[in-house]
């Protein structure tokens, strides 16, 4: 009895504290050839990031579930429809906003040309000023997003474009918020590493990546008592 009980694979071990986030994957014995499928899943146009988006809130459900194990590859679309919608309709009105702001310094900046001096000190001013703003306000922009993914998927597409409730959960949850955006921005960074690699390597980072952030929406869940949509 004692040699079966050996030779069967332990439990996997459950996911703690915002510092699992990064190691769970590797509990599971057939991590690597699940990400790999999924990121090239991921990378097909507009599908594939619907996928991916359901396959993170499938972990996300198995670890609420008692069993943080990888998610098998597959196109999760009815489980990340309401996810992937409202990040991107936010991304088309983020990407809206920016762009018009650039355009519209660059028409000021281009009717400077022929002015003082001083004028044109002021628009390069500007332009540097213009380009802090957007780095700061995209790291900023970190402190929200887990809690946008949880309200997104409990609320529902169209209520989940209401940025008030996220809003509220970070100024509700001021540290668990903080240390999410961490991990988060820890994720994103890890998925955009393979692009270093002659883009090969991020058929590994991207899918990876995801799953980092699969486990502090987990976390950032359990913490904040805050219901997975099922």
């Amino acid at each position: 009895m004692e040699l079966v009980a050996l030779q069967q694979p332990a439990a996997p071990a459950t996911v703690s504290g915002y510092g699992d986030c990064i190691t769970w994957p590797f509990r599971s014995s057939e991590w690597i050839g699940r990400v790999v499928l999924q990121s090239l899943i991921a990378l097909i146009p507009f599908v594939g990031s619907m996928a991916l988006a359901g396959w993170v809130l499938t972990a996300t459900d198995s670890m609420h579930a008692g069993d943080p194990t990888v998610p098998p590859p597959g196109f999760y679309l009815r489980r990340g429809a309401r996810l992937y919608f409202v990040a991107f309709v936010w991304g088309l009105i983020a990407s809206v906003v920016l762009y018009g702001t650039m355009f519209a310094f660059f028409g000021l900046f281009f009717q400077q040309t022929t002015a003082p001096g001083p004028a044109i000190l002021f628009a390069f001013g500007g332009w540097f000023a213009f380009i802090l703003l957007i780095g700061v306000t995209t790291h900023a922009a970190f402190l929200f997003i887990v809690p946008g993914a949880v309200e997104a998927d409990e609320r529902g597409a169209l209520s989940g474009l209401n940025p008030i409730p996220a809003v509220a959960d970070v100024f509700r949850h001021p540290k668990d918020s903080l240390i999410a955006a961490l991990i988060a921005y820890l994720a994103w960074i890890i998925a955009g590493l393979g692009a270093s690699l002659c883009y090969v390597g991020i058929l590994l980072t991207f899918g990876y990546g995801a799953l980092v952030f699969a486990g502090a929406l987990y976390v950032y869940e359990r913490n904040t008592k805050v219901s997975a949509a099922q």
